[in-house]
């Protein structure tokens, strides 16, 4: 499969809650970007017919005791995995993943450039 991702994903494991209009699931998110995150189930397989819904992903993040709150869309579902498309997320919410790419990136070039196309992408 080509991977023709235009935004670096980042390896996270974080404790996370997928709130879909017909299930709530507990779970990890294993790696994240600034337009979506991969989300593990813990206990149950996703339903296949939660593809294209749309719902909330809250991320545990272990510094300070921070949540991440990003409002998201399954892209696709594969066992216990769905792929999260981001499509809104709130100020204090995006000030926190800017920060955790800008840590991980360890380069503020390739950080503006992925901010470039995050904006064109709108």
């Amino acid at each position: 499969m080509d991977d023709n991702r235009r935004f670096t994903r980042l390896p996270l494991e974080a404790r996370a809650c997928l709130v879909l209009p017909s299930v709530t699931l507990d779970g990890e998110v294993h790696d994240i970007s600034l337009k979506g995150a991969l989300f593990l189930a813990l206990s149950d397989d996703l339903p296949d017919n939660c593809r294209g819904t749309e719902g909330t992903l809250n991320i545990e993040l272990n510094d300070n005791d921070l949540m991440l709150t990003m409002h998201v869309r399954v892209a696709y579902v594969d066992g216990h995995h769905a792929g999260l498309a981001l499509t809104t997320v709130g100020i204090d919410s995006a000030s926190h993943l800017r920060r955790l790419v800008e840590l991980n990136l360890g380069n503020e070039e390739l950080l503006e450039r992925e901010l470039a196309l995050l904006w064109d992408n709108r």
